[in-house]
């Protein structure tokens, strides 16, 4: 039987399930023998502020659970309203919110911190707001006049939007225009040729790890630190070769 066909960018935002999304990328890490995609780089004691905002965060949370201790404010966005909407189900613990509670407890393993209520309410306080985002805007939240964030963070998101290395230069450079001079930019890449999602072929645009740095250095961005990932076994659900992590400084 043949492979299903690729849909395009925006045939895949109407085709992406949220439930079905979470069941498959997201297992209950102890029920899972797959290790956990929390990065490491998140332990760096040299990225801190007062606010982060995260641009495309989809329907997670996993990756501020360490942020919440560096950061006062977290401003969680998304284009999409039903992933906007999951994540203020966890902040509200409302009935239904998808249960983080084993990534809580895999990455204060790691930091060797043992209170994960603790940790679960803190990163609750920490989420001050959860809003709708649009990175192909020269500004994808807010304004030219809204105040500047401290770290911006930006995971799996351009590839999931771009047709064009040109289009993700200047998704990158979008991302950048929130920054404080100064500010730390993070961009956590993993691009492909596609992503499953059920029984669907999701649009992701491919690119290689010299474009990657690139685009940052274009965007006015100063790399300090990368963590790159080769990945030699085939996965099911993504056809990636990498997973690259690269922290930068705005100039």
């Amino acid at each position: 039987m043949s492979a299903p066909a690729t849909l395009d960018c925006y045939e895949s935002a109407k085709a992406f399930c949220l439930d079905t999304y979470l069941k498959e990328y997201y297992p209950d890490l102890d029920k899972s023998t797959g290790k956990a995609p929390v990065n490491r780089f998140l332990l760096d004691k040299g990225i801190s502020g007062n606010r982060l905002i995260d641009i495309g965060a989809g329907p997670c949370v996993y990756q501020f659970i360490s942020a919440c201790t560096k950061f006062n404010k977290i401003i969680a966005t998304d284009i999409d309203k039903e992933n906007q909407d999951a994540i203020q189900r966890w902040v509200n613990e409302d009935a239904g919110a998808f249960e983080w509670k084993s990534y809580m407890k895999y990455v204060c393993e790691l930091e060797g911190h043992q209170n994960i209520v603790d940790r679960e309410n803190k990163l609750r306080k920490a989420i001050t707001d959860v809003a709708y985002c649009d990175i192909t805007k020269q500004y994808p939240v807010g304004t030219s006049d809204s105040p500047r964030y401290d770290c911006v963070l930006t995971g799996f998101c351009i590839e999931a939007v771009a047709n064009s290395r040109q289009q993700w230069a200047q998704y990158v450079k979008n991302a950048s225009n929130l920054l404080n001079s100064g500010g730390w930019f993070v961009q956590i890449s993993m691009p492909a040729d596609y992503y499953g999602v059920g029984d669907k072929r999701l649009h992701c645009f491919k690119v290689d790890e010299k474009f990657l740095l690139k685009s940052l250095k274009d965007a006015g961005l100063v790399v300090e630190k990368t963590y790159h990932t080769k990945h030699t076994t085939t996965c099911n659900y993504m056809n990636y070769e990498f997973t690259m992590v690269m922290i930068a400084r705005k100039i």
